[in-house]
């Protein structure tokens, strides 16, 4: 019998529809998430532009004062043709 109730209890959890709040609540993190990932879009892209200025015009001695001490790390991913 408390088999049941469980069963039941995880039914009624699972087939819930939010209420407005909720959803407005829902609506704003994801509003939040997104401004955030383009904010570090936008900060990857002015790092990326600053990196590719200096290896392009500064000569190797130069290059390597500057980077002189720094930790670097490049990560390249190439999705499968389906994920795009």
């Amino acid at each position: 019998h408390d088999q049941d109730q469980d069963q039941d209890q995880d039914q009624d959890q699972t087939s819930r529809i939010l209420d407005l709040q909720e959803m407005e609540t829902i609506k704003k993190l994801l509003e939040e998430t997104k401004e955030t990932s383009q904010s570090l879009e936008a900060s990857e892209q002015n790092h990326l532009s600053l990196l590719t200025n200096l290896l392009s015009t500064k000569s190797p001695e130069t290059i390597r004062s500057v980077l002189d001490g720094m930790q670097l790390t490049i990560n390249i991913s190439f999705p499968k043709k389906g994920d795009k």
